[in-house]
């Protein structure tokens, strides 16, 4: 008690400031306002309604700093609703009221109207900003990756059916609701969604930015601007008859979306493309360059953040603790 060091095991609990840290075993020196735990380890953070679970986390309290490594995931509370963060590494920094959470390596998210993946993630609370990143190409890769490789190694995020993909996701919330208000996406935009009425066609739209609102918190509407380039099954309204397949590049156009799947495209600028009968469009100029389907990505459960690494049960302990020994009584 003298020096305020320790160790803690079996389901222990500490009290640090404004946050509640658990695990199997917690360990804590207060001289260097450090605490490690390993195994079943929480963070509860009560002021910002999020918490982060793993299985080794290590807190630094001068520098208010935590981070979390094996079956790392943040719980972040949105209203009624709940925001899954899993990512190899998580790292939370700042004061309470500028918390940044970032995370590192295979990053999956799970919202009730939200998926997505990336190698990387930035989260700042403060002004509600994330931002999902691709981890750089190497000299190799950028020599011999094919356009469906880049854009299988870029970010993505599921909005109901559809698929969004591109080099650098935004998103913005709102900071009373908490509720996502705009997204921005840059560089190498996809977007597919499954043709419902066909066996294997895809709606596609290509763009170099796109810009994005929501409503109520549900995806509204977007734009895609530069180098627009587009594929569309079109469909008799009255008897769902395929009329034919619409493709058209324009320097840009507006899709509307209702629950969640593509309503309507408004092209904006410059349309140039024709619609073509099934026939005669052969299967390989159905999809466009760079096309990449990633819906076995796509996480639907919480099991789902994880795959088998994160199931290994396999723990750091925090240290090899030794009492130390008894010092000889005076004679």
């Amino acid at each position: 008690m003298q020096r305020e060091k320790g160790i803690f095991k079996e389901n222990a609990t500490l009290y640090y400031d404004d946050k509640i840290i658990k695990g199997d075993s917690l360990y804590f020196e207060s001289e260097h306002d450090y605490a490690s735990a390993s195994k079943n380890v929480s963070i509860i953070d009560s002021l910002n309604n999020s918490i982060i679970t793993g299985h080794f986390g290590e807190i630094f309290k001068a520098k208010d700093s935590a981070i979390i490594t094996r079956r790392a995931m943040a719980i972040n509370i949105v209203g009624q609703d709940s925001l899954f963060i899993r990512a190899d590494t998580l790292v939370a920094t700042g004061p309470q009221d500028k918390r940044i959470l970032r995370g590192y390596y295979d990053v999956r998210i799970l919202k009730s109207d939200l998926r997505g993946r990336s190698d990387s993630l930035y989260l700042d609370q403060s002004i509600g900003l994330t931002k999902l990143l691709s981890r750089p190409l190497t000299n190799q890769q950028e020599q011999i990756f094919t356009e469906a490789d880049r854009n299988g190694s870029n970010p993505v995020l599921w909005f109901g059916e559809s698929q969004m993909s591109g080099d650098k996701i935004f998103l913005l919330s709102n900071l009373v609701t908490k509720k996502l208000d705009s997204l921005k996406i840059t560089g190498n935009i996809f977007i597919i969604e499954k043709d419902t009425l066909s066996l294997d066609g895809y709606q596609q739209i290509k763009g170099g930015i796109l810009n994005g609102a929501f409503k109520e918190g549900r995806l509204d509407n977007i734009v895609i601007t530069k180098n627009t380039e587009m594929v569309y099954y079109l469909y008799n309204d009255e008897d769902l008859q395929l009329i034919g397949i619409d493709k058209t590049t324009c320097s840009a156009l507006q899709m509307n979306f209702t629950d969640g799947q593509i309503e309507d495209i408004t092209f904006l600028v410059s349309p140039n493309g024709d619609v073509y009968p099934e026939e005669e469009l052969p299967l390989n100029d159905r999809t466009l360059k760079g096309f990449i389907w990633r819906i076995t990505e796509r996480p639907e459960t919480i099991e789902d953040l994880f795959d088998e690494k994160d199931r290994e049960n396999q723990f750091p302990e925090i240290l090899s603790f030794k009492f130390p020994e008894e010092e000889p009584k005076d004679k």
